[in-house]
């Protein structure tokens, strides 16, 4: 009587110093457990919902252990390899999974190239660029990268003036993109 479906839809479970049960007969409960803690309590431990439902969290939480070891290696792995870059065509060949991006001096000038977006690298570490680099670049774009730690931008670089007999006056259709990187300790320019 009522003991169906009881407690069926229980995501929490905790059972603590109950060690004198011996009868249970909750049939169909605890179907939907997602987190279980059981010490000291006999018979109620034995019941297939909690059991699955113990099994299930230990599987979890033994693939996140091993997902986030994995990532760690990953990243350990790609901080080693390291791009030199002094062309446009290096630029363009460069493997997505480095730590360590260097751009030699007076690089990737070519007036078709428009775009600096460093998004798919998800394991860069550390961005340095040279002098006089990608004079004709409009937007740049370093977001979204969860290991990027340091960035050095040397003179001259993404930087285009227009002059006139009055002076020289920046370009403002150029936009500059620095966000979503939490481990970021060092920006210089």
């Amino acid at each position: 009587m009522g003991r169906t479906r009881a407690l069926r839809n229980v995501k929490e479970v905790e059972l603590k110093d109950i060690p004198k049960l011996t009868k249970c007969g909750l049939v169909t409960a605890f179907k939907c457990v997602e987190s279980v803690k059981i010490e000291n309590v006999s018979k109620l431990g034995e019941m297939d919902g909690l059991k699955e439902g113990v099994e299930k969290k230990r599987g979890e939480e033994e693939r996140r252990i091993a997902e986030k070891e994995k990532r760690r290696r990953e990243i350990e792995e790609a901080a080693k390899r390291k791009a030199v870059i002094g062309s446009v065509s290096d630029w363009n060949q460069i493997d997505k999974t480095v730590g360590v991006i260097v751009v030699g001096n007076r690089c990737c000038n070519e007036n078709y190239y428009k775009v600096f977006d460093l998004s798919g690298f998800v394991y860069l570490k550390e961005l340095t660029i040279g002098s006089k680099c990608f004079k004709f670049v409009n937007e740049v774009k370093l977001i979204g990268l969860s290991e990027l730690e340091s960035v050095e931008i040397g003179g001259k670089c993404f930087t285009k003036y227009y002059s006139n007999n009055w002076g020289i006056f920046p370009d403002p259709n150029r936009h500059f993109y620095l966000k979503n990187c939490p481990k970021l300790k060092s920006l210089k320019m």
